[in-house]
């Protein structure tokens, strides 16, 4: 049976559910733990996640393995290896249904894979738009295909590159954006759509939420033509279009969802409730929210469009109304690293979606087609031999 993708919003329980897991782990273990650490996407104040506690317990090294292996056993837990990852030892457990559900890992001190952990984590509570684009790609992962895990890990793997090369402050290939002379020379590179954001914004220039519209306001700017934002409107706070005012988020207060329910107004997300109301509404019984259900979701919210409901979102899905389109671009990664997976002469890499990200890298950075090919692999096969 497939494994459901299920990513909720933050929920602030999360924080006592690790406590009260570190609690009993901490009574089991005692001065074998140097710490506790509660890592992953739910230790992250804001950002949508599944709902399951990451855990690493930190112990000096492992000459005292054994004695912690023992120590947890004795209280439920059971080893499982390194399940292919060294640097942490990985428990399952049984009788644990008062807890929420968690992974619990078992790490030294000197662990790379701790260390990645922590520095994940750290980076990402002090940069809360790395946390806006990470739970937007896992929204949007979960809503396209809640069925296939893979799918969702190749979707949101983009945006985990990024924070891992911004964390790392890698140098890159590709220029400045300020050093570009054409759009011809701009479209060569790979671009995110947070960094055309902020590349529109620098230099004063509108900055849409799709990645379809931030490229035609950079095409206009390369052959001279200034597309400004919109000047807020005067007393009457009328504006044309989607483009309206953006207002601060209410907090959802409905309890019964209809088909002229807001939006905003219900706290829409792509979750298991929001799911079954659509269920409901097209008969449809595996029904899977569209690219561009997801594309009109985020431009909503980001237009502060009090106004749309979900009898409109239902039309986006029939396609009885356009609303945003979905960048069909964004998905040239996941084209990618399905062809590169296909390949039978990647079998043999120990981590391929690492091993592809490593090569993604080398063609987003570069004036190259944005696909993959047996012919690229041979090309920087002594590259690859790392992951091996």
């Amino acid at each position: 049976m497939a494994k459901r993708v299920v990513v909720t919003p933050y929920d602030e329980a999360w924080v006592d559910d690790f406590k009260k897991i570190q609690g009993e782990l901490s009574e089991a273990l005692g001065k074998l733990a140097l710490r506790i650490e509660h890592v992953g996407s739910t230790s992250v104040r804001g950002l949508s996640a599944k709902p399951i506690i990451d855990i690493d317990v930190v112990i000096k090294d492992m000459t005292i393995f054994d004695h912690v292996k023992e120590a947890l056993a004795g209280t439920g837990y059971h080893h499982e290896g390194d399940l292919g990852i060294p640097g942490r030892e990985a428990f399952k457990y049984e009788g644990k249904e008062h807890l929420r559900k968690h992974h619990l890992y078992v790490c030294p001190e000197d662990s790379p894979e701790l260390r990645r952990h922590l520095k994940f984590r750290e980076y990402l509570r002090s940069h809360p738009e790395a946390v806006e684009a990470y739970g937007r790609i896992k929204e949007e992962g979960a809503a396209l295909y809640p069925d296939d895990m893979d799918k969702y890990i190749a979707h949101k793997a983009p945006v985990i590159q990024s924070i891992y090369e911004k964390m790392n402050r890698k140098e890159s290939v590709r220029p400045e954006f300020d050093t570009i002379k054409t759009y011809e020379e701009f479209s060569k590179y790979y671009w995110y759509r947070d960094e055309l954001i902020r590349i529109c914004k620098a230099h004063g220039l509108k900055a849409p939420s799709g990645k379809i519209e931030l490229n035609r306001v950079i095409e206009a700017y390369f052959s001279g033509e200034m597309i400004r934002p919109e000047k807020p409107a005067g007393a009457t706070g009328a504006q044309s279009g989607h483009e309206k005012k953006k207002r601060a988020p209410k907090k959802a207060t409905v309890t019964e969802l209809t088909l002229e329910t807001g939006l905003i107004e219900c706290g829409f997300t792509f979750g298991p409730k929001f799911r079954d109301f659509f269920i409901k509404q097209t008969g449809v019984e595996k029904f899977k929210f569209n690219v561009d259900m997801v594309a009109t979701a985020k431009a909503v919210k980001e237009n502060g469009d009090d106004s749309f409901t979900l009898g409109d979102l239902l039309d986006i899905y029939y396609g009885k109304k356009t609303y945003a389109t979905y960048d069909k671009s964004a998905l040239q990664w996941n084209r990618f690293v399905h062809d590169f997976c296909a390949d039978p002469a990647t079998n043999g890499f120990h981590d391929r979606l690492k091993a592809a990200a490593a090569l993604w890298k080398v063609v987003r950075d570069s004036d190259r087609k944005k696909e993959y090919s047996h012919e690229l692999l041979e090309e920087y096969a002594e590259c690859m031999r790392k992951f091996y």
